[in-house]
């Protein structure tokens, strides 16, 4: 009893991770030069009207997102310059120091959240009988994700300027995330660049959790399946 009890446990905290690790998955993508080149190149998207060519401003963003992945210190960004200048002011980088420690955050959470869902898995299926449980998980776990995302992604779409300020003010001190037009990271990270990335993790946890959702409802119906075909 205390074990069908625990093991009812596991599937349901399973369930709970299953967003935050599609999430912090999608959310590792746009952190990439990939990501970058491919948004920079979208029809629309606006350019740098204070001097930065299409191949510098994607250099220069490239770098600062190796700053955030890599876990560079605060001195590779004051390093940076463009034409014999300092790249970034002294509150863009005390900013990018925040937001280095919030993703890496993310990211470790990401790391450990991972290895808790392989644990969880081995500890379900470790019995064959329990196995259609861990499939009815991986099922809710990814309609949970895919409600979620889209109800995050209306949110954005409909009023994405207090999304924006509600989620810099939840991990910012007030006044360390506002910047001039001039200033370099609202060249390189104009707003369009974060709307289009509140879509894009939207959509790709959306089209994962999904496909998480077909897959654990079609495996959880096998063992059944077989077990009429036998009789």
């Amino acid at each position: 009893m205390k074990n069908a009890l625990l093991i009812h446990s596991f599937s349901w905290l399973l369930v709970l991770i299953i967003p935050l690790l599609l999430i912090i998955g999608s959310i590792t993508i746009l952190t990439t030069s990939s990501y970058l080149s491919f948004e920079y190149a979208k029809p629309g998207f606006p350019l740098d009207l204070f001097g930065f060519t299409s191949q510098e401003r994607l250099e220069h963003a490239s770098d600062n997102l190796r700053y955030i992945r890599q876990r560079l210190p605060a001195s590779f960004l004051e390093q940076q310059n463009h034409q014999g200048q300092p790249l970034y002011n002294s509150r863009e980088i005390s900013h990018m120091v925040d937001v280095q420690l919030v993703f890496q955050a993310a990211w470790n959470a990401g790391k450990f959240l991972l290895v808790l869902a392989l644990f969880l898995t081995t500890a379900i299926t470790w019995r064959e009988e329990n196995r259609s449980l861990f499939f009815s998980s991986v099922q809710q776990g990814g309609i949970f994700s895919a409600g979620l995302t889209t109800i995050v992604g209306l949110l954005a779409v409909l009023s994405w300027n207090a999304c924006f300020t509600i989620f810099h003010q939840f991990f910012f001190q007030p006044g360390t995330w506002t910047f001039e037009t001039t200033d370099t990271l609202i060249r390189l990270f104009p707003l369009p660049f974060w709307f289009d990335g509140a879509l894009t993790v939207s959509g790709l946890t959306l089209s994962a959790g999904i496909l998480l959702a077909v897959l654990g409802r079609f495996f959880m119906k096998r063992p059944a399946a077989t077990a009429r075909i036998q009789v």
